[in-house]
């Protein structure tokens, strides 16, 4: 594939965010606590599903008041709430402490959740800094904002946890996120140890429990859209799983990936 294929902004996009990746590389070493890695994903899960919980209980205690929110319950949340605890496992079971240590001098300033108005192009031409919301910044591996950007490219082209798209190629998909990895990749390469990581923020589906009450409404209106919903599942995890052999070629090394997931 060809550059064409990613639009100049989207260069534009992931040079900035190679840039602010390869001047604050180390930033790990300013923080003592071991929670700059990864385990902000585990503490936030677990908070919302406590949360999800407490609300799911008051449904299912009445169903007959709430039926789109018992579907939803049953199939949208059950199948996403195994996959969020599977990637806590995967991530167990590829970093531990002696990870974090050897991972620090790689950590960077990165996006906490990177808003979807991160980028200000308007802000360039008056020689300002283009990053909105530096409030939302932390420390962590950078793959952090690059799978959060892969993330947002599949949400605008409907790949989403609660979107749906049923034309286009899911390779060609795959291939053009691809370019768009590579073209970070050049200016700040990967390296093996960001692998897991990066193939476990792709398949987490963090988003996902603040979307069940707009999903719950638009049940009601059209029921067909669950049915649908887990086939756009399955779309995105043959992408991620495109993806995840891509960049393993990219890397020279191999990722292990979350079999049921990609084939599910």
């Amino acid at each position: 594939m060809g550059s064409n294929d990613l639009k100049a902004e989207d260069h534009l996009e992931l040079a900035v965010l190679a840039h602010m990746h390869r001047l604050t590389q180390g930033a790990g070493s300013l923080w003592t606590s071991r929670r700059i890695l990864l385990t902000q994903m585990v503490e936030r899960w677990y908070q919302s599903l406590k949360q999800a919980h407490r609300s799911y209980r008051n449904v299912l205690e009445k169903p007959s008041v709430y039926p789109s929110e018992v579907q939803v319950i049953l199939h949208y949340h059950t199948y996403f709430q195994h996959l969020g605890q599977t990637v806590l496992y995967y991530l167990q079971d590829h970093y531990d402490q002696t990870s974090y240590r050897d991972m620090r001098p790689f950590t960077t300033v990165v996006y906490d959740r990177m808003p979807k108005d991160w980028f200000n192009v308007e802000a360039l031409p008056n020689g300002h800094i283009p990053l909105n919301h530096p409030e939302q910044w932390t420390i962590d591996l950078p793959v952090r904002d690059l799978a959060g950007w892969v993330k947002h490219r599949l949400e605008d082209r409907g790949y989403g946890v609660s979107e749906w798209s049923p034309q286009g190629s899911d390779e060609l998909e795959a291939d053009r996120l691809f370019e768009a990895i590579r073209s970070y990749h050049a200016l700040r390469p990967l390296t093996p140890k960001e692998g897991p990581y990066f193939y476990a923020l792709l398949v987490f589906p963090e988003a996902y429990i603040e979307r069940v009450g707009d999903l719950s409404h638009t049940l009601a209106e059209d029921p067909s859209v669950l049915p649908r919903l887990l086939e756009q599942e399955k779309r995105r995890g043959r992408i991620i799983g495109r993806l995840r052999r891509l960049v393993e070629a990219l890397y020279h090394h191999d990722i292990e990936p979350i079999t049921w997931f990609e084939s599910s």
